[in-house]
């Protein structure tokens, strides 16, 4: 994989643990509202766009370890594939070589998952 795309990759995995910290300090705070706000796990290091997602939301995209969730056509369509889209957000599956490697070794939420 060139350079680009793996830091692309570690990118993504980084704003996936972020969002998992998110996650976990709603519930610690017992939050009550109907969505919470995410940041875009794309591979755009300046990315900032932030996205709505209900708990049941974030619980079904992290069911999957090479899931991640993005803002609306931030999508990689090269790395990448769409695998559901509404108005809020999109929900991207790594498909080829060392992001979809990375993606499963980094997962925070499987047994041999590690965080970057």
């Amino acid at each position: 994989m060139e350079w680009w795309r793996e830091q692309e990759a570690r990118n993504e995995v980084r704003f996936r643990a972020q969002n998992e910290w998110i996650e976990q300090a709603s519930q610690s705070f017992a939050s009550t509202a109907a969505t919470d706000t995410f940041v875009c796990e794309c591979g755009d290091a300046t990315c900032a766009q932030p996205i709505s997602l209900t708990t049941a939301e974030y619980e079904h995209v992290r069911s999957v370890a090479t899931h991640f969730v993005v803002a609306v056509n931030h999508e990689d369509p090269e790395v990448e594939r769409l695998v559901s889209e509404n108005g809020r957000y999109a929900v991207v599956e790594k498909i080829f070589g060392s992001a979809l490697r990375l993606a499963r070794a980094t997962d925070p939420r499987s047994a041999g998952g590690r965080r970057e």
